[in-house]
């Protein structure tokens, strides 16, 4: 099921915040990630289409993200 999920992925990631849930609730409002991630280390299991890992390295964290589908893991390195 992963190309239904890339486009929902993209919008929310060209947003200026994080966007949570299928509500779009945005990181102000239900504040999940710091502002400032620096020296930080991640690993997101299950990314999908490393939506979360993209933002936590936005911030400055070093991710690593992981899916047991390689599918979901091409999207994840397109994006």
């Amino acid at each position: 099921m992963a190309p239904h999920w890339i486009a929902a992925g993209d919008r929310a990631r060209s947003s200026p915040e994080p966007l949570w849930g299928i509500w779009s609730i945005g990181n102000d409002e239900l504040p999940l990630l710091d502002d400032d991630l620096s020296g930080l280390r991640a690993i997101e299991l299950g990314c999908g289409t490393g939506y979360v890992s993209a933002w936590m390295h936005r911030r400055s964290a070093s991710v690593h993200a992981i899916d047991n589908s390689g599918q979901q893991l091409a999207t994840a390195r397109l994006r």
